[in-house]
């Protein structure tokens, strides 16, 4: 797929998602957030299915039966049973994993929330993670919610990232600063 595809096919996969958040995005419960960002991976793990079902000759009947079964082990409420129905009328079963990426950051952005995974060499107590959540939201002027996760390789310190922001403290990044100081 050349890139011009690449972005007609993205460009059309945030339409579904803007028109569904429209029309059934109030509706929309805590749960539904956690469960699209799963949706996308598992759609990306079932993409030879979605792609036989779009190529093949398998029933109407057989195939919404099939969508229904991927809502359920997606873990989807049956509000997304109307999403399914849409993408099957129109043929584009195959954009699912988009449609779903592009479903989770419309939903996160309409929420005016950022995901930060924030990665440290050591656990961080209770009052470092607040510490950390305050200084994201004052940076952002959005709402945070994080992840954390463990990474000895930093050395020491933090990195935080989200999908459109990094900072990082740490000693890592420090001595790979030094490194190209000396190199030049």
């Amino acid at each position: 797929m050349n890139s011009k595809e690449g972005f007609k096919r993205e460009y059309l996969a945030y339409r579904y998602a803007q028109a569904f958040l429209n029309v059934c995005g109030d509706s929309l419960q805590k749960t539904d957030e956690a469960a699209m960002q799963k949706a996308a991976l598992f759609f990306k793990t079932q993409r030879r299915t979605c792609l036989l079902m779009e190529t093949s000759s398998v029933e109407g009947e057989l195939k919404k039966k099939i969508l229904e079964r991927f809502r359920i082990d997606a873990g989807l409420s049956e509000i997304f049973e109307k999403l399914f129905l849409v993408i099957l009328e129109h043929k584009r079963v195959v954009l699912l994993e988009d449609v779903f990426k592009q479903l989770f950051m419309e939903y996160i952005r309409r929420a005016n929330k950022v995901c930060f995974s924030i990665i440290s060499a050591g656990v961080l107590m209770p009052s470092d993670r607040q510490i950390l959540q305050k200084f994201l939201e004052k940076k952002t002027q959005k709402t945070i919610e994080c992840s954390f996760e463990l990474d000895e390789g930093l050395l020491a310190g933090v990195r935080l990232q989200s999908d459109r922001f990094l900072w990082e403290a740490s000693l890592r990044d420090r001595l790979n600063r030094v490194r190209c100081i000396l190199r030049h």
